[in-house]
């Protein structure tokens, strides 16, 4: 009854006061089905064809605002600004990679490795926003390096540089706000 409500998205108090028990228990029951979902999605996940892939990051706060924490505990507490970066397929409804992390290039390329892991061969077609860690991210994933010709007065060769592939497709969409 507790992981029902939990998935309605009730919240863990309340889910603790309608089933008589403590907070911290429906939390570790929560835990427990979070690594129950992830194992099964791990093992049946494989070979999914997708063909489309949304691919977005958003912004949460753990505990406190990255702006209103003490100097000290910058560096040792998970607490502050968060991002969930989320690749989706939704044609099936599923959510195919989602970590949590900063807003960096490593947290944006863990996503993109897993949807690779995930889908078959025919790439998806990628949407995504202006950040340029995505860009980063999809050549990196399904990208070949290549060695760029050098100019012709150069005794020295160009560095090496990644390509897309040939079925690649991605768009960036820009969001605005109409009036």
């Amino acid at each position: 009854m507790a992981v029902r409500a939990l998935a309605k998205g009730h919240a863990l108090r309340a889910t603790a006061r309608s089933v008589q028990v403590d907070t911290a228990t429906v939390g570790a029951w929560l835990d427990r089905v979070a690594r129950h979902c992830r194992t099964v999605m791990l093992s049946l996940g494989h070979n999914v064809h997708v063909s489309a892939c949304p691919l977005d990051a958003l912004w949460r706060v753990v505990h406190t605002k990255e702006a209103h924490r003490p100097g000290t505990q910058i560096s040792c507490a998970p607490y502050g600004d968060a991002w969930g970066w989320v690749a989706f397929a939704p044609v099936w409804r599923l959510v195919l990679a989602c970590v949590i992390g900063k807003r960096d290039q490593s947290s944006a390329d863990v996503p993109r490795a897993r949807v690779a892991h995930v889908t078959d061969d025919p790439l998806p077609f990628f949407t995504r926003d202006p950040l340029p860690a995505y860009q980063h991210a999809l050549l990196t994933t399904y990208g070949a390096w290549y060695q760029p010709r050098a100019p012709r007065r150069s005794r020295r060769l160009s560095p090496l540089r990644r390509r897309p592939l040939p079925g690649l497709l991605s768009v960036q969409v820009v969001k605005s706000n109409a009036p």
